[in-house]
Formats: structure tokens, C-alpha cells, sequence
């Protein structure tokens, strides 16, 4: 998937095949990418990216690399131990000093005020390297380049860059034009996040008392 690929998806939606072209080619090339930054908010788990990154020594609240959205994972401290998530409520509770203690960082905690930002504990007390993944914003692409996400959402993107070209059109913002397909982009994208609850977990699904051991699953799966 290239954005001339959508683009050309999108000019049989928006009927702007013919030369020349009410929306030139650097228009629609900008409705890609912001297309493409739209999903990243409202799916930043699309936009990924695993590394190591380095935490700051003397201080229990950490960032993400530049340019990142959301922390998504940390798996361990490199050349040491694993990660464990923890959150600040439990580790206040059973260790109200917390943020004192200084050490090899053995837990984690996401920071909800700010999903670039996460606490670490203990203290390090030397600049560490850390391994995670992290949603990044998405680079500005040119218009051959391949995009971020696999061929499959080509037609999620076409929808959201229809609906951004349908926008400026007056008559189509006036018919619900517009509206349906930047509201079918973001459902799709929003849908995306159940299958992901039934498919992404060591459970997939299944009932809970399946989960416990307790019952046999009685449901018929098609092949």
C-alpha cells in the first residue's frame, strides 16, 4: 500500500479521475497523511515500533522517545531483569517510600495524565537502557512510499481521505457525504480494538468458565 495507491482508490469515490484533477495530486497526497495521523490517535497500537531507549538517572518518572504517543511496553532493563507493570495506587500502598528508593528498576507504571510519560522502580541510579515498544506518530510520506500499515487497511484509509476531500466540498458536507465516511473511518479503526479483545490475550474468548478449567466449551468452530 502506497499513497498513490489510496489516491487513486479515492478518486473513483470522489469522481475526480478525469485530467485535470479538482484535487491535485500534493492535496490529496496531504489528505493521506492526515488520514494517516488521525488513525495513529485514535489506534496508536497500529503504529508500534520495539527498541531501547535510555531512562534518565535520579528520577522515577520517565519519557518515551521523541516523537512517541503512547508507551505501549517495557520489557526489561537491558543486560538485566524483566519488567514487571505494577500501578502507583498498589506500590503506595505497600511501599509509601517508593519514589526514594533507589536501585535496579524492576516495575514499571503507566502515567495516565500523560501516555508518554511512565514511572519506573527504583530510582535509577546511573543512566539505564531499557527495551519496549512505544506508538510513534506516523513519518510524512511521499507519494510511492510504502505506508505503515499492511494492505488490509488500505480501504479504512481510503475512507478517512474521501471524507477529508469531501470536506471542502460544500454540497457534500451539506448531504452527509463527508460525515458518513469520516464516521465509517473511525468506526472501522474503533473496531478493530474488539477484535483485538478476543484475539490478542491467552484466553481468546472463551468463556470465563472455559478460562477456569470449570466447563467444556460447547460452541461449534467453523474451520
Amino acid at each position: 500500500m502506497t499513497p498513490a495507491a489510496i489516491i487513486a482508490e479515492a478518486r473513483d469515490l470522489i469522481q475526480d479521475s478525469a485530467t485535470p484533477h479538482r484535487y491535485d495530486d500534493a492535496m490529496m497526497l496531504r489528505f493521506v497523511n492526515n488520514a494517516f495521523s488521525r488513525a495513529a490517535i485514535i489506534r496508536p497500537d497500529l503504529f508500534g515500533v520495539t527498541g531501547e531507549f535510555p531512562l534518565q538517572a535520579g528520577t522515577s518518572l520517565q519519557s518515551c522517545p521523541t516523537g512517541a504517543i503512547r508507551l505501549v511496553e517495557l520489557f526489561r532493563v537491558v543486560g538485566g531483569l524483566g519488567l514487571t507493570e505494577t500501578s502507583r495506587v498498589a506500590l503506595s500502598r505497600y511501599r509509601p517510600q517508593w519514589m526514594s528508593d533507589v536501585g535496579r528498576p524492576v516495575n514499571f507504571m503507566r502515567y495516565p495524565r500523560n501516555p508518554t510519560k511512565f514511572f519506573i522502580y527504583p530510582i535509577p541510579a546511573e543512566e539505564m537502557v531499557v527495551e519496549g515498544e512505544w506508538a510513534m506518530s506516523p513519518a510524512v510520506l511521499a507519494m510511492n512510499e510504502p505506508a505503515p500499515l499492511p494492505d488490509a487497511y488500505l480501504p479504512v484509509i481510503v475512507d478517512g481521505v474521501v471524507g477529508l476531500a469531501e470536506i471542502i466540498d460544500n454540497e457534500h458536507v451539506e448531504n452527509g457525504r463527508a460525515k458518513f465516511f469520516i464516521e465509517r473511518f473511525e468506526q472501522t479503526l474503533v473496531a478493530g480494538l474488539k477484535v483485538r479483545e478476543v484475539s490478542d490475550n491467552e484466553h481468546a474468548g472463551m468463556e470465563p468458565d472455559i478460562q477456569r478449567g470449570t466447563k467444556t466449551s460447547t460452541k461449534t468452530y467453523l474451520p
